[in-house]
């Protein structure tokens, strides 16, 4: 277990296409590359003079009933923000732990939200050789005592996917008036997201949250929601801004959550791309490549001596953008992390990899 003093952690992001200039293919982006849904953009343009000067209702009452069609949780017990980042900032402000425990590797923004409020923050990290993989017990007992837990599932950058009964037993040894906080924003691009999230568990130890700003491409527009206890939902709202959600992003959310021709095609499409794209990335023989169920893939660097700054650097002097992973706490210069794309865009990047291995 690691522990981190007030020494401001890293604030590392993919998704930095623009600062490349034109012509370079994105892989360090977690955003499904299939989306946003057609409906959505039809909605965005439809949009009229007045809902773009009128505030958008703060109690969002459409929002949180599409939200809470979504999701099966009441919208009493619904919290929209603008992207689940600010979730994890609201919990902490709202909940002022003084010891926050993250399983790890994981998103900054964990610890950096449990910083902001002056907390301790103590690192579980899962080891590589287990496959990333939850031991629910020895987790559990580290996390004891914990005032607030972080746990991404499916996880990122591994992109593995805890079992909801390891989740559960894990969430056993965190006690009222501790909280575990599972991050599902990666949870709809599972084939059955509802059977292996921890939403209808959500009680008064254990919030859930979640985006849609990934698998409906929605990043620009910054759209999330928590699902919590109703008075944690009150206590939440008293300490945040009225307006959390534009109205676009308003708007948008409604429709996305409602087409259901997409949130039903985009697993089994992704699921195939990926399997895909993982054998060929195998096939270069520079990577080994982890299990995922998500829209990205964690890889380790199989050549002694080339780093993942340096893998990075030469992919792209080809055109190709990925995200160094040694960033994220439990990784190190070994591994890269790379979204999941169209068949094409795959492929051009196992291609540049193959030069890459032959020099």
């Amino acid at each position: 277990m690691q522990e981190s003093d007030l020494t401001p952690m890293l604030r590392v992001h993919g998704g930095k296409r623009g600062s490349h200039g034109g012509g370079v293919i994105d892989f360090s982006s977690n955003v499904c590359d299939l989306g946003p849904p057609a409906s959505v953009l039809e909605a965005i343009r439809n949009a009229s003079g007045d809902d773009l000067s009128s505030y958008p209702d703060p109690g969002y009452p459409v929002l949180r009933a599409a939200i809470s069609g979504y999701s099966g949780r009441p919208p009493e017990e619904i919290l929209p923000v603008n992207g689940s980042v600010e979730a994890f900032y609201l919990a902490c402000q709202a909940l002022r732990p003084r010891r926050t425990f993250i399983i790890s590797p994981s998103f900054c923004e964990y610890g950096l939200a449990a910083q902001s409020v002056g907390a301790v923050v103590e690192e579980h990290v899962l080891r590589e050789e287990d496959g990333f993989a939850l031991d629910p017990v020895a987790a559990g007992r580290l996390a004891r005592g914990a005032d607030l837990v972080f746990l991404c599932n499916p996880a990122s950058p591994t992109g593995r996917l805890h079992p909801l009964a390891a989740v559960l037993e894990f969430a056993a040894h965190v006690k009222p008036p501790s909280v575990l906080l599972v991050d599902e924003a990666f949870i709809d691009f599972c084939a059955l997201p509802g059977e292996v999230s921890a939403a209808r568990r959500v009680g008064e130890s254990m919030w859930v949250s979640r985006s849609l700003t990934k698998f409906f491409a929605l990043a620009g527009l910054r759209v999330g929601y928590l699902l919590c206890p109703r008075d944690a939902v009150e206590r939440l709202e008293s300490i945040s801004p009225p307006w959390r959600v534009n109205s676009l992003a308003e708007s948008a959310a409604v429709t996305a959550l409602s087409d259901t021709g997409y949130i039903e095609r985009i697993p089994a499409v992704l699921a195939r791309e990926r399997e895909s794209f993982a054998r060929r990335l195998e096939e270069t023989g520079l990577l080994k490549v982890y299990p995922a169920v998500a829209n990205f893939l964690l890889a380790r660097i199989k050549r002694p001596g080339l780093t993942s700054g340096e893998l990075a650097g030469r992919l792209l002097d080809r055109g190709f953008l990925v995200r160094d992973a040694s960033s994220f706490s439990g990784l190190d210069e070994r591994y890269i992390r790379l979204a999941v794309r169209s068949e094409a865009d795959n492929a051009a990047l196992a291609n540049a990899l193959e030069e890459v291995g032959r020099q």
